[in-house]
């Protein structure tokens, strides 16, 4: 007689639940008459208990659960992967531009402070000597009193102290032409204020000699003559200083460089211009720093340059 598995008591063959303990069993189902006639497994009234095939039915789906995860995690992880090499190119192309763009004010706002540092050192010479820079070239009656054995040095030159440049300016021995050999190692000096930061290269020339990205007005301030404010009749705010250049850098020592801005902001090695080909800067004998395009008209070119031609300038 079959007994049940829970209690060992002796129940009749095919019962469905055993009379002591209440317990149900699961009858296997016929298959010769060679199987012993034993029940193989009881259910509780617990109707909650997992049975085998319930369990490895949720293994099963679980693995499905997995691998359906995994899937879409690789499909998410290549749509990602994807899309960063597309988006990126796309990113840089379009914020490049920009950057570029706010380089160049950067260099171009620090180019007009070099300016203002020239001007405000130029007035501070003229409040000292009466007249602009360089001294020893001006009309007789406003020459400034040059110390003994000295010749005319440049624009540049002259206005070193006031650029805080005061032991640079001793290296040179002004009783020598500013090529002089003696004068060489002071020459070759890069001066910072006098360049411009968007022009590449070298800032020293083949001779080398540090160079300038700025000249003056060559009808005002020129290795033959210099004017003090009152010579200006037109006008400080009216007439034209010093200007960018891009081609044809003079070395900063050199009493020759000079431009007349009569000849427009178009560049090359005679005339004024910019860096980027579109907007150059000048600085005018009141002090004040202008961006002015390359395509200003020459006739306002002339009327800045001349500083006593009595004509209105107007807006520019």
């Amino acid at each position: 007689m079959p007994k049940c598995p829970n209690c060992d008591t002796v129940v009749e063959k095919n019962a469905s639940a055993c009379p002591s303990c209440g317990a149900r069993f699961r009858q296997k189902p016929p298959a010769s008459e060679d199987v012993p006639e034993e029940l193989e497994d009881f259910e509780d009234d617990d109707d909650d208990r997992p049975t085998r095939s319930s369990k490895a039915t949720r293994a099963k789906q679980g693995r499905k659960s997995n691998s359906s995860s995994s899937v879409i995690l690789i499909v998410l992880a290549t749509v990602g992967v994807v899309s960063v090499c597309f988006c990126i190119p796309i990113l840089i192309a379009l914020l490049l531009p920009a950057v570029q763009q706010a380089r160049e004010a950067a260099r171009s706002t620090q180019a007009m402070n070099h300016m203002k540092q020239i001007g405000l050192a130029a007035h501070n010479f003229h409040d000292t000597f009466n007249q602009f820079p360089p001294s020893g070239v001006a009309r007789p009656e406003r020459q400034p009193q040059l110390a003994p054995n000295t010749v005319p040095q440049a624009f540049m030159t002259d206005i070193l102290p006031f650029v805080d440049q005061a032991p640079l300016y001793n290296m040179v021995q002004r009783g020598q032409v500013w090529s002089d050999p003696l004068n060489k190692a002071a020459f070759s000096n890069v001066v910072p204020t006098y360049l411009h930061p968007s022009v590449p290269g070298q800032p020293v020339n083949a001779e080398g000699y540090a160079v300038a990205h700025y000249a003056t007005n060559g009808k005002a301030i020129s290795d033959q003559a210099t004017v003090g404010i009152a010579d200006i009749t037109d006008g400080t705010s009216n007439t034209m200083m010093l200007g960018t250049v891009n081609d044809g850098f003079k070395a900063w020592g050199d009493p020759t460089n000079h431009r007349d801005p009569s000849s427009g902001f178009n560049g090359g090695p005679m005339s004024f211009g910019a860096s980027n080909n579109r907007t150059a800067i000048i600085l005018l004998f009141d002090g004040s720093v202008r961006r002015v395009p390359v395509t200003l008209s020459p006739d306002i070119c002339s009327k800045i340059a001349d500083y006593q031609d009595g004509q209105p300038v107007g807006e520019f």
